[in-house]
């Protein structure tokens, strides 16, 4: 019988033991309940005045102050504890007075709070005092350096000592934080006068220069501190000037290029690029402007360098002066201002060399539509952005076949044929596609540059399958060995 009441008494003691053994942040948030003069913000519905009416308080809209005394049984609620109470904020409700037959609360009444927080919370606080609880709580807290909690002691349970307690362990704190901050705005100066006995360095190096620069446009971090937190946007600017300084006084070429592929977001950058092209101006070769066109197609100077290329293949074309000059000239820059002139021109030689021909015209008739029909079959390999050029030499030829031959059987077959009524009908269309992109190089259209790219590579594509004239094709040979010589290198953007 002895034995069986130990173990009785034993369970009932473990049990007690867990009850009051709660965690301490669940424990701050019961406690903060029950503080005399605390204001209650729990989302109850009704505050009981006595056993027989409730006044209605709405959720999240109202305040009440817990007036002390611990839980009580009222009468006609047997199943809820309830506290004594003061309403000390409520809503304003306007003109309505009621909700559902329940009167609305006003500032001042008193009466019992509902909280629906069990009987043996009550009796925990019983069985040990209040501020051990708090006194276990801050210990946990301080343990587990929770500082926001500490903080709560000290400043929600001023009715308890243990707020003293947890007001001198925040001194404490702070000044561990503050004596830590020292640490680090020590350690940063430190690093300050680094970075700068750094850059101070590198005013007289230009791979420290670069460097330095380099990790200023990153923002890079240097020990504790960044490289913008520590040297200005003027002196970043300095190293830049000397940077540039540097380049421009090696004064060749390659050197500019250098210079914008490493820095091309600065001002100077525009400066090299226009000292670039100076150079390709001064060198007037055909390569040499395709090469500045691909490096640079977003420069103000595009215009100019199509403009230039147009103009030195128009010039060498008339020195040779033969149909077949002006063919390849059509075929590679259809898009070039001097094409008309060179369409004209090239009319001009074709019409003289036929009419000099020892054959009746049925004869030259036939030979200039053979002519024209290969001219077809070798544009028809091409794709349609590489034809242009192709079509205004077959117009042209044809036009010289109706003009001049016009009574002959081959001029009358050639125009029956469906290569003619296949190249009728897309022609206009051709002549207002050539027509826009010279519009575009004439008004300089922002993306003229990556338009230009295409030019270049129609060009190209014309230069390598029209079969191009000897002379064109060895004074383009030349053109691009004598750029590869100037430039030496192909890495700076010549393909």
């Amino acid at each position: 019988m002895f034995v069986r009441i130990l173990k009785l008494t034993i369970i009932l003691v473990i049990y007690l033991c867990s009850i009051s053994m709660v965690q301490a942040e669940n424990y701050l948030d019961r406690a903060f309940y029950y503080q005399p003069g605390l204001l209650l913000g729990y989302p109850s519905l009704y505050l009981s005045k006595d056993s027989l009416e409730s006044i209605r308080l709405d959720r999240d809209s109202w305040k009440v102050q817990y007036l002390g005394g611990g839980p009580v049984r009222l009468p006609g609620f047997t199943d809820t504890w309830h506290y004594k109470c003061r309403v000390v904020k409520i809503r304003d409700y306007g003109n309505e007075k009621y909700h559902n037959g329940d009167p609305y609360a006003k500032v001042g009444d008193v009466g019992y709070y509902a909280i629906p927080w069990p009987w043996d919370i009550y009796m925990e606080m019983k069985n040990k005092s209040y501020d051990d609880m708090l006194m276990s709580a801050l210990k946990e807290y301080i343990e587990a350096d929770d500082t926001d909690n500490i903080r709560r002691i000290a400043k929600e349970f001023t009715h308890s000592k243990v707020s003293f307690i947890a007001k001198k362990e925040l001194e404490k704190i702070n000044k561990r934080e503050a004596e830590r901050k020292k640490r680090i705005a020590e350690k940063k100066e430190k690093s300050k006068r680094l970075l700068l006995a750094k850059y101070k360095e590198s005013e007289d190096n230009i791979k420290l220069m670069e460097s330095f620069v380099n990790a200023w446009r990153k923002n890079s971090r240097f020990q504790s501190v960044s490289y913008k937190s520590v040297i200005s946007k003027a002196q970043y600017n300095k190293l830049i000037d000397s940077i540039y300084t540097y380049y421009r006084n090696l004064g060749s070429i390659n050197d500019y290029v250098s210079y914008i592929d490493k820095h091309p977001n600065t001002k100077q950058a525009k400066i090299a690029l226009d000292n670039i092209f100076n150079f390709v101006k001064k060198e007037n070769n055909i390569s040499g402007f395709e090469w500045f066109i691909n490096k640079y197609p977003k420069s103000k100077h595009i215009k100019e360098s199509i403009n230039r290329i147009h103009q030195l293949a128009f010039d060498k074309a008339k020195d040779i002066n033969t149909i077949s000059a002006y063919n390849t000239f059509i075929i590679t820059y259809p898009y070039a201002k001097e094409t008309k002139q060179a369409i004209q021109v090239s009319y001009d030689l074709e019409k003289n060399n036929y009419s000099k021909l020892r054959k009746n015209d049925e004869g030259k008739a036939r030979l200039l539509a053979v002519r024209i029909k290969k001219l077809t079959i070798r544009m028809n390999k091409e794709t349609e952005k590489n034809r242009d050029g192709y079509k205004l030499v077959i117009d042209r030829m044809g036009r010289l076949l109706t003009e001049r031959f016009e009574a002959t059987d081959a001029s009358l077959r050639y125009y029956e044929s469906k290569e003619f009524t296949d190249f009728a009908s897309n022609f206009d269309s051709t002549m207002k596609n050539i027509m826009s992109v010279m519009h575009r190089i004439e008004k300089n259209t922002s993306n003229l540059g990556s338009y230009a790219k295409q030019i270049l590579k129609v060009a190209q594509n014309g230069f390598d399958n029209a079969k191009s004239d000897r002379a064109m094709s060895e004074y383009y040979a030349k053109q691009h060995r004598d750029w590869e010589k100037f430039m030496h290198l192909k890495k700076y953007g010549y393909e």
